[in-house]
Formats: structure tokens, sequence, C-alpha cells
């Protein structure tokens, strides 16, 4: 029999941390970052942010980029549904919400 399993460790000091312990996720000069730390540690950490956030604007996180579309497939697809779509050019965001909800 064959046992794996994962200890987690503080990023500063190296302390052993409890089984549960969740990293830490931050962002700064737009680069994101996770960091495993103890709860002093996190304590800290966050009270520096404090200092700091208390006199910032809050944002919202940048969308994630959609997904691209293949337009040959796209428009295969519409002609076999019955669909009106040009052989070339910009597809219909219509034609484009169907095709995406048909393939989710």
């Amino acid at each position: 029999m064959k046992r794996a399993f994962t200890e987690v460790h503080d990023d500063l000091d190296g302390s052993l941390l409890a089984e549960d312990s969740p990293p830490l996720q931050f962002a700064f000069d737009g680069r994101s970052y996770e960091i495993d730390l103890s709860p002093d540690h996190a304590e800290g950490l966050r009270a520096v942010f404090a200092r700091y956030a208390r006199h910032a604007t809050e944002v919202a996180p940048p969308a994630p980029p959609a997904a691209p579309t293949r337009a040959p497939a796209v428009r295969a697809w519409a002609q076999a549904q019955g669909l009106p779509v040009a052989p070339h050019g910009r597809i219909s965001s219509d034609v484009l919400d169907r095709y995406r909800a048909a393939h989710a």
C-alpha cells in the first residue's frame, strides 16, 4: 500500500501549518500571488495591506478573456441548423449565442 500526503509549510519561516490552512491570495503591480502563512504571519500581512487599502480605490478584477470562436465551425453549424449566416464577414450575435448554448 502506498500513501501520499502533502505538508504545507509557512513560506516565511518554514513552520508546519495545519492541514486546512488556506493560502492567502493577493495582487500587486498587476501580478497575482499566493502565499502560505501561519495565522500570525497572515495577520501581519493583512495589517500591512489594510493600512494601504484604507486609502485605495477598490476596482473589479478584469473579466476573463472570451473563449475564441472558430468562425468556420460556427458557420457550418448554423447552416446545418438552417440559420441564416453569411459565408464571410461578421457572424451575428444571435447565431454566436445559439452556437455557444448548443456547445456549452
